[in-house]
């Protein structure tokens, strides 16, 4: 049935099929390329993200083993604070980053910030070291699984692979800063280790070296070379001695290790973790940028080869629309007019033979002579203009030809031959110029510098001096003052001279005073005595009579309570006195001194307003002086800044031609003239 139709039937049916299926194959590889780079841009958001995360939990780690060594008694708390600074700079770069991610939890991250503060809350209290190492280790352990999400959003091998190994460093970087954490406290307690504390210990130990070893462990080559340096360093080693140390004498402590020595040591290790992990990040980084690219590129080409086809269908489907008889007789007319034409050196057409029907292959025969003879001179003259491109112009167009050809190769040779005169001459002005005004330059630099530094060097002496000026006239008054309040001073210590040795009277007589009333206690308390002896007396009487002497029993009893009271109170009141009376007479002692260290500060007034009025005289004579001086700094230091400004100018100018006549130079020396 198909073999009955029509030419233009059989190719109106041919293209439909194929532009249907360009089409869905197009769309189909389009859309694929499509959802791949938006994929890897929503990857390159996580690579991110986890860079910030990284670097915040890396500070967060040795924030907590400073903290452990804090509540422990190693650390203070400004060398703590240090450190929480550090660790807040990246806690704000990590939830900037957070903002533009689409895949965090916000609520998460909220609270883990409020937690951060409530940890620091409990170390400030100083709670047990262990206790402090659990909170902030499941704090990290939360903050980590961030990271562990991001992984399962992308599905390319590579990249799962990449990370991978990442989440396997940051577990053996997070397992050394809790061994970190761990050894810098027992360190700095000094003390055995319970079984739970060494399980622990070597937990921490055996996890970074599960994970440094693991199979799933893919570096890169460099990254994989300085992990090999880390462990063949010093660091690695001492730290193992550390550990195993601790280990062999942990049942009786006494390890006399520095725990600031170690806690640098082991950070130097954490630290070289922390450089290949950011490291490999940087490799998924550069990774993830190649599939956007290659995705974006991959989309335009398919689309742009689905939009050709489409267009092209689409032409030949309205060809096909006219008369093909008529078509093919103009196309003959045509190609015959285009063939002469060719052989005479004029070339406006191409054809192409497998886009005509067997019947035109006549016209073809007769292009593809034309083309023969075209190939030759535009390959070549292509390949010449290609080394002008790359600034190549030791070339030539070497091909015999004739005709126009002959004329187009004889002029690009000759154009050539004048660009490659024209820069020679250009590059050798160009280093004239440039060695010149290095000259210059360097000679305006050089008397710049030396008048800026002299400059620099009379406003200091300026300065020193107008501020010497300033503090002499100040030393002057504050003489003159120091004399005025020594007389003052001096005439203050007489009075209270005068009113101590009141002191001492009044002091005197309180003495007597409390020596009287001593005695007059002590009658009181014989007095009460006596009073409950009566008491107790009338008692007895009254219960010798019975009833009748029921009444007189209950008023002795008053009594005696009366004269116990009177007793306790003659008691206290005597405590009393004797502590007055030693206080007294330690005043009485003070005040003798204080009399004798005031007649002292007396004498040294009086010699120190004599000072002080030699001190005011010479001042005012060294201000005249330096006033003098300071006038002629003064006009030094015009003459001065003016020179610095002259070359300044002249240095900056002869700075500009040579900048000018390097990047002429740089431009010119890419052309290749020999």
């Amino acid at each position: 049935m198909f073999e009955n139709l029509q030419l233009k039937n059989k190719v109106l049916i041919i293209l439909l099929i194929s532009l249907s299926v360009v089409a869905l194959l197009g769309a189909s590889n389009t859309r694929l390329f499509l959802n791949e780079h938006s994929e890897a841009k929503e990857t390159k958001t996580s690579i991110q993200l986890m860079r910030a995360t990284s670097k915040f939990v890396h500070h967060l780690q040795r924030e907590r083993g400073r903290s452990s060594m804090f509540v422990s008694g190693g650390v203070n708390t400004e060398d703590l604070k240090k450190f929480r600074d550090e660790t807040d700079q990246y806690l704000k770069s990590w939830l900037a980053v957070l903002e533009l991610s689409s895949v965090a939890n916000k609520e998460l991250v909220s609270n883990e910030v409020d937690e951060l503060s409530r940890i620091r809350g409990n170390v400030d209290k100083k709670e047990s070291a262990l206790s402090v190492v659990d909170m902030y280790t499941a704090h990290i352990e939360r903050i980590l699984s961030l990271d562990a999400n991001l992984v399962q959003n992308t599905s390319h091998a590579d990249l799962v692979r990449m990370f991978g190994t990442i989440l396997l460093l940051e577990e053996a970087k997070e397992d050394a800063g809790r061994l970190r954490a761990a050894l810098s406290t027992h360190l700095t307690k000094n003390q055995a280790l319970d079984k739970n504390q060494l399980e622990r210990m070597l937990r921490h130990k055996v996890a970074v070296l599960i994970n440094l070893n693991s199979r799933s462990l893919m570096l890169s080559k460099e990254s994989q070379a300085k992990l090999e340096e880390l462990k063949q360093g010093s660091n690695w080693k001492y730290v193992d001695e550390v550990f195993y140390k601790v280990l062999k004498n942990y049942e009786v402590g006494n390890y006399n290790e520095d725990p600031k020595v170690f806690f640098e040591a082991i950070s130097a290790l954490i630290d070289g973790f922390a450089s290949i992990i950011d490291n490999e990040e940087g490799y998924v980084d550069s990774k993830v940028e190649g599939i956007i690219l290659t995705s974006r590129n991959d989309a335009i080409v398919v689309g742009g080869i689905c939009l050709f086809a489409i267009l092209f269908s689409l032409f030949a489907l309205w060809l096909l629309n006219k008369d093909i008889a008529h078509i093919v007789n103009s196309l003959l007319d045509e190609t015959q007019m285009l063939v002469r034409s060719a052989k005479d050196g004029k070339l406006n057409v191409r054809a192409d033979s497998r886009k005509i029907h067997p019947e035109f292959r006549g016209i073809t025969d007769g292009l593809n002579d034309v083309v023969s003879i075209m190939s030759t001179i535009f390959t070549e003259a292509m390949y010449v203009m290609d080394q002008v491109a790359q600034k190549n112009l030791n070339v030539k167009m070497v091909n015999e030809c004739q005709g126009e050809f002959l004329v187009f190769k004889d002029n690009m040779n000759n154009a050539l031959g004048d660009l490659c005169l024209t820069v020679e001459q250009v590059i050798d002005d160009i280093e004239q110029v440039n060695s010149g005004a290095n000259q210059v330059a360097q000679m305006s630099q050089s008397l710049s510098q030396g008048a800026q530094q002299q400059a620099a060097s009379l406003e200091e002496i300026s300065a020193s001096v107008h501020e010497m000026s300033g503090q002499t006239k100040q030393s002057a008054e504050s003489a003159n003052s120091a004399k005025e309040l020594s007389h003052k001073a001096k005439s203050l210590a007489e009075g209270g001279n005068q009113k101590m040795t009141l002191m001492l009277h009044s002091m005197s007589e309180i003495n007597d005073a409390s020596q009287s009333i001593s005695k007059i206690i002590k009658v009181i308390d014989e007095i009460a005595f006596q009073t409950n002896l009566l008491a107790l007396n009338a008692a007895v009487e009254a219960a010798r009579a019975g009833k009748h002497g029921k009444g007189f029993a209950v008023v002795a009893e008053e009594v005696r309570n009366l004269a116990a009271r009177s007793a306790q109170a003659a008691k206290e009141t005597t405590s009393l006195i004797e502590s007055t009376k030693m206080k007294v007479e330690q005043g009485v002692n003070t005040a003798k001194e204080t009399e004798e260290a005031l007649l002292l500060i007396r004498e040294e007034i009086e010699h120190v307003a004599d000072i002080a009025g030699e001190i005011a005289k010479a001042s005012q004579h060294q201000a005249v002086g330096i006033n003098e001086i300071s006038l002629a700094l003064g006009q030094i230091d015009q003459v001065t800044q003016a020179n610095s400004a002259a070359a300044e100018e002249s240095a900056s100018s002869a700075e500009i031609l040579s900048n000018q006549a390097m990047n002429i130079n740089s431009i010119m020396q890419q052309f290749k003239v020999s």
